[in-house]
């Protein structure tokens, strides 16, 4: 049985905006390990973190020590590295499921592989520079506010 053209226009389309809705999935991955203390441009936004932090004693562009929760950390990179590439096959499959009776056809995983690199290479790297200027912001601002607080506490004290 054949497969009009069309169909497979469409199901080339439909695997390139699956690639890229992988990688946003990827980019919350990166928000995700972020927040557990993985720095991925130090040198970008180094102007805005050039301070030491006063509670854990290390600058703001120094990656966290986690000590026993290192191995928390490698686990749960490792599952949601696991989870990304279950939901990048399942949907491999439904695609072909979907447009082509279920018959693997070769284009559908490389348009998927296309989808995600015009992702990570141009509105993928949009966001990571967002993510990391917010998380500098962030913790630069909330790093002065302890400051100012622990100043605060010793005049008190």
């Amino acid at each position: 049985m054949e497969i009009s053209p069309i169909k497979i226009l469409y199901m080339a389309l439909f695997s390139i905006a699956f690639g890229a809705a992988v990688g946003g999935l990827n980019d919350l991955n990166r928000l995700v390990r972020m927040l557990f203390g993985k720095v991925y441009g130090n040198r970008r936004f180094g102007f805005l973190y050039n301070l030491h932090l006063p509670i854990s004693g290390r600058s703001v562009g120094e990656p966290k020590v986690c000590g026993k929760f290192g191995y928390l950390y490698g686990v749960a990179v490792f599952f949601q590295d696991i989870a990304l590439f279950l939901f990048s096959g399942v949907g491999v499959a439904l695609l072909n499921y979907y447009f082509n009776n279920g018959r693997p056809r070769l284009y559908t995983p490389v348009a998927v592989v296309v989808g995600f690199l015009l992702y990570y290479f141009t509105v993928g790297k949009a966001v990571l520079y967002f993510l990391i200027f917010l998380y500098f912001c962030c913790v630069s601002y909330f790093s002065r506010l302890l400051k100012y607080f622990t100043i605060l506490q010793e005049k008190l004290s």
